[in-house]
């Protein structure tokens, strides 16, 4: 230990996480929170901030500091309170790192993105230090909030996600859904929100008008409303399936297998750990370029990341393959992760005071 009782830059890190794999249901929590576990760090999940009370950390980890505005009603005050206990776990000597997800809630209205940036520049001031998920996104971070700049920053990749579904699982998924043996299959599997640009890809697959290709949405829709649009965009087209519900993990991996192309036409993305769960089932994915996906085509393959410009038309629709081979998920390995996100938590302690 040094002499003002933080750890050397050998000793064992003490870390919270928030929002954790105790609150948030998304299987990339419970994986980031392994890799750490595996590097030797101790790991406290914290279900909310007021969890930590009076402990000690050497690091808070912030995952998603948007979750105040998640909720309907009451953002603003759930924001303030969040800064509080920010501020508090810092003056107990916790350095704070934001892992940047998002650079904004998804889908907000015009009230709320102007508090959330008010709560953003706030937040920023606090921070000691934050990391992306791949190499390309942190310019992109840096240029839109350059606040940023002042402290230390980096990248880690965002971990692969286990395998679960199997050939078998594939070909009964596909039955069960009544897809035509032989199909080409494209979809998105996951949440159905706005921000996917789910809507212009119906609307692309329709105007494709071809007999060969199948899609497949499946997952909660961000509001009835919206389901029931994409499903008036569908027009009936026996071609295009939807599952509309809640998945688990398990019915997740089974409907993703059933796919030969994930396709999301993201309107707005920073990072999509939706990309990346498809290429850990050995899903090539088709989505538009942005510094994410050329950092994950230069990373597991081009042929396994398929990127465009402009608007999502039926030629691509129609032209889109899967490719021989597997993707290289290397670097992606929740260990790499783990070792790169700890290294970064050292240094960032032995260059603060």
């Amino acid at each position: 230990m040094t002499s003002r009782g933080r750890p050397s830059p050998s000793g064992t890190l003490r870390i919270a996480i928030w929002p954790s794999s105790r609150w948030i249901k998304n299987p990339f929590a419970k994986i980031f929170e392994d890799a750490l576990r595996q590097c030797g760090a101790e790991v406290v999940p914290l279900a909310a901030l007021s969890d930590g009370g009076l402990q000690h950390f050497d690091i808070v980890h912030i995952h998603w500091p948007d979750s105040p505005f998640w909720a309907k009603h009451l953002a603003a005050p759930k924001a303030a309170r969040t800064l509080w206990h920010l501020i508090r776990l810092k003056t107990k000597g916790a350095k704070l790192v934001w892992m940047v997800h998002n650079l904004a809630p998804h889908d907000l209205n015009v009230g709320r993105r102007q508090a959330w940036k008010l709560y953003l520049a706030a937040l920023v001031r606090l921070l000691d230090g934050f990391v992306t998920l791949s190499p390309a996104t942190v310019p992109a971070v840096l240029d839109e909030i350059p606040a940023l700049k002042r402290v230390p920053h980096d990248f880690v990749w965002h971990p692969s996600y286990p395998k679960q579904a199997s050939v078998a699982e594939r070909g009964s998924t596909r039955l069960r859904l009544r897809i035509a043996e032989g199909a080409t299959v494209l979809g998105c599997v996951g949440l159905l929100r706005p921000y996917k640009g789910l809507e212009e890809l119906v609307v692309a697959f329709r105007e494709a008008n071809s007999l060969d290709r199948h899609l497949l949405l499946a997952g909660m829709p961000s509001s009835p409303a919206y389901g029931e649009r994409l499903v008036e965009l569908a027009g009936g087209d026996r071609r295009i399936s939807f599952v509309e519900q809640d998945l688990t993990d398990e019915e997740y991996a089974s409907l993703l297998s059933a796919l030969d192309v994930f396709v999301v036409p993201f309107r707005e993305s920073l990072h999509s750990g939706s990309l990346v769960h498809a290429l850990s089932e050995h899903r090539p994915v088709l989505t538009p370029l942005s510094p994410f996906a050329f950092s994950l085509q230069e990373t597991v393959g081009r042929g396994w990341v398929q990127t465009y410009t402009g608007a999502l038309t039926p030629a691509l629709l129609c032209a889109v393959s899967r490719p021989s081979g597997e993707p290289d998920l290397t670097q992606l390995s929740p260990q790499m992760v783990g070792e790169r996100m700890t290294s970064f938590y050292r240094r960032l302690i032995a260059s603060c005071p």
